[in-house]
């Protein structure tokens, strides 16, 4: 985990406000067979333990994993 910056928010993990990280984690998945590693964004709650994402997040990780996919198949 890298934690790339803090932001001082509402964490709707814990429900407190706080500084929240922002951070890059590489992630692994198996999508139809096939083994997949794509560096992922979330949110790391340090009161709660938790990762979390938002809608953006989502959005990117998505990207991110389907860009992953497609450098694989087109190897």
């Amino acid at each position: 985990m890298d934690i790339i910056r803090k932001e001082k928010k509402l964490c709707t993990c814990c429900m407190e406000v706080h500084d929240v990280s922002i951070v890059k984690t590489k992630e692994r998945i198996d999508y139809k067979g096939i083994q997949i590693e794509f560096f992922a964004y979330s949110y790391y709650c340090d009161i709660a333990d938790e990762y979390y994402e938002s809608e953006k997040m989502l959005s990117t990780n998505y990207e991110s994993m389907k860009n992953a996919y497609l450098e694989i198949l087109s190897a």
